[in-house]
């Protein structure tokens, strides 16, 4: 007997479980559930694990290809932290619990092209310059002096990037 207030879902289940034991329910459910994803009746709700990415391919200092692209809802422009982990777990001296494992910085970057299951990104990390001219005119040179800074920005390649580093968004 099936009760149609259940649902498609329910109806399902109760009928995968009609002939189980009230302890093997769970089990039940469990394999009722896999069986109407196997026959294409219910579609599965695990959604693929989008990060972190790895590095795939170091193309050079300031270029990166990653394995996620547009099938993870990557786009251009997006905006990433490409880190390794220190193999070395930190234990906190003061209780002794473990703080986990280092992320190793290798530096930011931001999307540059983007595929169906890959994307190039480009480091986006500068480092700023500060030049200062003086321009001095007239009798009165030395008194009258004009400082002007020109800042100039120059891009910063990763640090040591690595196929396998992980790469996750920054917001």
């Amino acid at each position: 007997m099936t009760d149609k207030s259940l649902g498609p879902l329910g109806q399902a289940l109760a009928a995968a479980n009609k002939d189980r034991e009230p302890s093997r329910s769970k089990d039940a459910t469990a394999s009722g559930i896999a069986h109407l994803i196997r026959l294409g009746k219910l579609a599965s709700i695990e959604k693929p694990k989008t990060f972190p990415a790895l590095v795939a391919k170091v193309i050079d200092d300031f270029t990166l290809t990653i394995n996620r692209g547009s099938d993870h809802e990557i786009t251009k422009g997006d905006r990433f932290l490409v880190y390794s982990i220190d193999p070395e777990e930190l234990i906190d001296p003061e209780t002794g619990e473990s703080l986990g494992y280092l992320e190793i910085i290798r530096g930011t970057g931001i999307a540059i092209h983007v595929q169906e299951k890959m994307t190039t990104i480009e480091s986006s990390r500068y480092t700023n310059r500060g030049r200062t001219i003086r321009r001095q005119s007239g009798a009165f040179a030395s008194l009258s002096g004009e400082t002007i800074e020109e800042p100039e920005q120059k891009l910063l390649p990763f640090d040591s990037p690595e196929v396998g580093d992980k790469v996750k968004p920054t917001y």
